[in-house]
């Protein structure tokens, strides 16, 4: 079967509403509005809907099985074209999907109910395997480096993903960027030497939990506040912005909803405070290094690791930009598509002077920006994992950002 044929799909009813409810899902996450909007798209009535779906939960699980389904015909395709593993590889990230069926990012998969949420799992860590089987095949070939496959195998779904959800934080995105970079990124990286070991920088832009004098009734209210968001970014990044309630945000930080409200606001709020907290680091992660007098390839080392490790740690979670662009404030979104741009310019900055100290190689840098994201982003939104394993993946995402998959270079 060629790539136009694993594309077709029947043009059904049922069909169309799946597509145009997994743009809306890449746009706003689950919210309550869903239906409405879907219906309205689709000019049809919301009771309509109820004809191919029982709820919004059959809806959500039926999107991320029809995504699942895309993913696995494009991983065949991928896998037939060529004998060599780089190659199916690098076919599988290259390949494009008919813009009228935008697959659902699988970012909200906790607001499934148990069993359906252990069906999508299931399906998306059987790609995740076959995709593992292609590196350790690689690997003992000797054309790839040793690695961690499982690891490496979500950062590849991550890049495939991002282009849509990049789509949305950066509304001028050159989606062929994305594409170039994102084979640049996992293959080659941007270390300059292959052999070359990073050294291990101390946190660009250091997070610790809140902690606060108690007899400090400003510095009291400022940890709070602190906690809330906190605890709202977790929640944010591992069941989706739509999905999450005031009252799980609540339980989960054991406050009031009453004192949510007073120390951040609506719900609207406290998901534009979470994006503005979520900037703020990043760029305080990409000043540090500009700061920094180490090499760019150990600051960009730093970076990649401390972003994914903040983005999973309880702790002192970071929100990951990810689904859910479309419930920020109008506000919001121009200050973040600002933010976007700032650090752009920041790290184009960072990788030239790599590039003329020569610690990065030459390399097409807007196309490394644009992808870069989505080779670490996906670790956000993952099962709770143990705080080795969460040092691990942000060390072995970073390493594969500055080496690349490939033992040497082609």
């Amino acid at each position: 079967m060629d790539e136009q044929k694993t594309r077709s799909r029947p043009e059904n009813r049922e069909q169309q509403i799946l597509d145009v409810a997994s743009r809306h899902l890449n746009t706003m996450g689950v919210s309550v509005e869903w239906f409405g909007e879907i219906a309205a798209e689709l000019g049809l009535t919301r009771p309509a809907i109820y004809k191919y779906f029982a709820d919004r939960e059959d809806l959500l699980f039926r999107c991320y099985a029809d995504a699942c389904d895309m993913m696995s015909a494009r991983l065949d395709a991928a896998i037939r074209s060529t004998s060599s593993s780089a190659e199916a590889l690098s076919a599988f990230l290259s390949s494009t999907d008919d813009a009228a069926h935008e697959p659902a990012v699988l970012s909200e998969m906790m607001a499934l109910p148990l069993d359906k949420r252990e069906v999508i799992w299931g399906r998306q860590q059987a790609i995740v395997q076959r995709i593992a089987g292609l590196i350790e095949t690689g690997v003992a070939a000797k054309t790839f480096r040793p690695v961690d496959a499982s690891i490496v195998s979500h950062a590849i779904l991550g890049l495939v993903s991002w282009a849509p959800i990049y789509r949305r934080w950066a509304p001028a995105a050159n989606l062929e960027l994305v594409a170039i970079g994102s084979s640049e990124v996992l293959f080659h990286g941007l270390a300059a030497n292959k052999a070359a070991r990073v050294r291990k920088l101390d946190p660009l832009a250091p997070l610790a939990p809140p902690h606060a004098d108690i007899f400090n009734r400003n510095a009291v209210d400022a940890a709070k506040r602190e906690g809330i968001l906190i605890a709202a970014s977790l929640l944010f990044n591992q069941r989706g912005i739509g999905a999450t309630r005031m009252e799980d945000v609540s339980a989960a930080v054991g406050l009031s909803k009453r004192a949510i409200y007073h120390h951040i606001g609506q719900k609207q709020d406290l998901i534009d405070a979470c994006v503005e907290r979520a900037y703020a680091h990043f760029l305080g992660v990409m000043a540090a290094g500009e700061r920094s007098d180490a090499s760019r390839l150990d600051v960009v080392y730093a970076a990649v690791r401390d972003i994914v490790w903040a983005a999973s740690e309880p702790s002192v979670c970071v929100l990951a930009p990810h689904v859910g662009f479309g419930l920020l404030s109008v506000g919001e979104r121009q200050a973040a598509v600002g933010y976007a741009q700032q650090l752009t310019d920041g790290y184009r900055r960072l990788l030239a002077q790599g590039v003329a100290e020569a610690s990065l190689r030459p390399m097409p840098i807007d196309a490394i920006i644009a992808s870069l994201p989505g080779a670490f982003s996906w670790a956000a939104n993952g099962p709770e994992q143990t705080p080795a394993a969460r040092v691990h993946i942000a060390d072995e995402v970073a390493t594969l950002v500055t080496h690349g998959l490939y033992r040497d270079v082609p």
